[in-house]
């Protein structure tokens, strides 16, 4: 240990604080300085007991080392299966981060590689997921997601309210140059129409539905809550079509009052 945290890594070295040779049960530790921002991490499992596995994370710490201050940097896929590996970039690091090795259930033989790399291409290899990869919500990183607009020759952000996202069922192509009205419908258990009373605008062009205080289902007359379209509470869901559509909701009109929901008509 003492001899790993004297070696420095510059940019661009590679090591093997663990060499391939079998491990029985337990927790190993490698500490070492950095003299860069990121690390490629490779392991390598030649051949596992049964039942056994293998985890491998990396930490560092500031200046709670001597109380157990520890902050966690990334980790390596489980491994439980011979001939297997995973690689992985660790970022935001200080220059002495830790690898930890933690051996359950049997004997493993396998092998730790690391490579100092710089940058630029390592905070958006941390930031890209695996499916089914477990979320971490107050260290994982992510790029916003643009589209884009093709009547403006703008990219914009994909828009939210409250984490909801904002939706359209259908494009629009025309213009919005005649008029507009809005108003509130209480949605119960029975199927309405959806439109400003007292009755749907004629040759509409645009629909736009907001649920206020609960979730609706929209879709034909025959819609149900169970094959409507769920659109959430302040969810907007945004129809460009003359065809009529419904919602439905869970609640009663009586004695729950249903669910309130906006709505906007134009043409």
């Amino acid at each position: 240990m003492a001899g790993w945290y004297n070696r420095r890594l510059a940019t661009f070295d590679s090591a093997t604080p663990f060499e391939l040779i079998e491990r029985p049960i337990g927790i190993y530790e490698q500490e070492f300085l950095i003299e860069g921002n990121s690390i490629l991490s490779t392991i390598f499992v030649e051949s596992i007991d049964p039942g056994a596995s293998i985890e491998v994370t990396y930490h560092d710490h500031t200046t709670g080392e001597l109380v157990g201050e520890q902050y966690a940097l990334a980790a390596h896929r489980v491994i439980t299966t011979p001939i297997d590996s995973d690689r992985l970039t660790v970022t935001r690091i200080h220059n002495h981060p830790v690898v930890r090795c933690k051996v359950i259930g049997g004997n493993v033989k396998f092998s730790i590689y690391i490579t100092v790399i710089a940058s630029f291409a390592s905070d958006l290899d941390a930031a890209l997921k695996f499916n089914d990869q477990i979320v971490v919500l107050l260290k994982d990183k992510g790029m916003p997601v643009m589209g884009v607009d093709y009547v403006t020759g703008k990219y914009n952000f994909l828009k939210q309210l409250d984490g909801i996202l904002q939706i359209g069922l259908a494009n629009d192509n025309g213009i919005l140059n005649t008029s507009i009205i809005g108003g509130n419908r209480a949605i119960g258990t029975t199927a309405i129409p959806l439109f400003v009373l007292p009755a749907k605008m004629t040759d509409r062009k645009l629909l736009l539905v907001q649920p206020k205080n609960g979730t609706i289902f929209i879709g034909d007359s025959s819609v149900t809550v169970g094959t409507g379209i769920e659109v959430v509470k302040k969810q907007i869901v945004r129809i460009s079509t003359d065809v009529q559509w419904y919602g439905i909701s869970a609640i009663a009109l009586i004695p729950g009052g249903g669910v309130t929901a906006s709505l906007i008509e134009g043409k």
